[in-house]
């Protein structure tokens, strides 16, 4: 028979086991993540009480350093305005922002494509909620979302997980398409 994308997902995550032990991401190892930033209840109707369903942390090991290190000032600690020439040259920022994670689902063998459309929405949902918390804060410009699903694509865990990345700039690829909208 012909293998289809579909089922090769679908064998994908039934290979993999529900829970992995050593998974920081997984149902019971909460502890050995940062604590929830934003966190939503199990929508499987299995679950127990006050199991939840998709949760947000802080990233223990960011892309980019908080903006305020010590609690001081953060505009004092990163001075962004020496850093905006206009200039395409030698333009540089420290590496500093907002860096948390997604964790998609308690179960370690799941995959967004093979999910319940409620899934789906608790994680367009919290994609929302925190790039809404996020962009309140005067000195993100640009919040990024993106989503890398094992170690072909970049991710350190195979558990299912998004990134959610607060930023100082507006990258130049996506300036020009914003001016490019702002002038259609």
């Amino acid at each position: 028979p012909k293998q289809t994308d579909h089922a090769i997902k679908a064998q994908y995550a039934k290979d993999l086991p529900t829970v992995e032990e050593k998974c920081p991401f997984c149902v019971g190892n909460e502890s050995t993540t940062p604590p929830s930033i934003l966190q939503y209840p199990s929508i499987e109707p299995t679950a127990s009480p006050g199991a939840w369903g998709l949760r947000v942390v802080q990233n223990k090991f960011p892309a980019v350093s908080p903006f305020s290190v010590d609690g001081s000032n953060a505009q004092d600690f990163h001075d962004f305005d020496t850093f905006r020439d206009d200039s395409v040259v030698n333009n540089e920022l420290p590496a500093a922002g907002h860096h948390e994670v997604c964790i998609e689902s308690p179960h370690h063998n799941h995959l967004a494509a093979l999910g319940s459309w409620e899934q789906v929405q608790l994680l367009v949902r919290a994609w929302r909620e925190r790039s809404l918390a996020l962009s309140e804060d005067k000195l993100v410009r640009h919040v990024m979302l993106f989503k890398n699903q094992g170690g072909a694509a970049g991710a350190s865990l195979l558990h299912p997980h998004a990134q959610i990345v607060g930023l100082p700039i507006i990258p130049s690829h996506v300036g020009v398409r914003l001016q490019t909208a702002r002038n259609f």
